[in-house]
């Protein structure tokens, strides 16, 4: 079987497009360096065993916000010029008001981490790449085998970051916080991956070299 991207909440329409938004997509400021959008789950069950580990991820991140990028900052003007190290997004009530505003966030961040959800592979994946926000993905214990789009094609480690199972993202993270030229790596590596990781629309004629391309080779 093959595995393939989630529809994003943001779509290419043709070649032009893309490069004009690869050579902007790093000059806005990123001046979140942890970023989750995310909530809590229920006390998990035999259903989901994995929530608790979920819900450990994003208890460490106490700075929690449902305020777009703009409200934030206008409501915290003191943080406009500085770094805030963690922040956690959970407005989702109002669709897709909401998934824009979670990735325009995406697009102040530098690490976007993903926790397993319903499953363990999720959409919030591929708007982080799409926005430029370097993914960050967690081993989890006796966890299924998890196969991510065009993994035999793709090296990971070239656009994600991984975090061990017993590991804090904490310690995985300082690594990357300390060597600016590794997370520069890891975001050359978000522009040369992220077209292929959505489905151009509206669709017209012509080769555009996105997803569903690579689906196709993948046969």
């Amino acid at each position: 079987f093959i595995t393939v991207p989630y529809p994003s909440s943001g779509h290419f329409s043709n070649s032009p497009v893309v490069s004009q938004y690869v050579a902007n997509l790093f000059m806005a400021t990123r001046n979140v360096i942890i970023f989750a959008a995310a909530r809590e789950r229920p006390t998990p069950g035999e259903r989901h065993p994995w929530w608790l580990f979920r819900n450990e991820i994003l208890s460490a991140i106490p700075n929690v916000t449902a305020h777009s990028v703009r409200d934030y900052f206008r409501i915290n003007r003191h943080l406009m010029d500085k770094s805030v190290a963690m922040l956690r997004f959970v407005n989702f009530t109002s669709g897709q008001q909401g998934m824009v505003a979670a990735m325009e966030w995406m697009r102040h961040s530098v690490f976007c981490l993903h926790p397993p959800g319903d499953t363990f592979t999720r959409k919030a994946f591929f708007d982080s790449i799409l926005s430029g926000c370097i993914p960050v993905l967690f081993e989890v214990y006796q966890a299924p085998e998890v196969m991510y789009p065009f993994s035999d094609i793709l090296d990971y480690s070239q656009f994600a970051v991984v975090v061990p199972y017993g590991m804090s993202f904490f310690q995985v993270l300082n690594y990357y916080e300390v060597n600016p030229s590794v997370i520069v790596n890891l975001q050359n590596g978000l522009k040369n991956i992220l077209k292929i990781m959505q489905y151009s629309y509206p669709i017209t004629q012509g080769h555009h070299d996105d997803a569903m391309d690579y689906i196709v080779k993948s046969i």
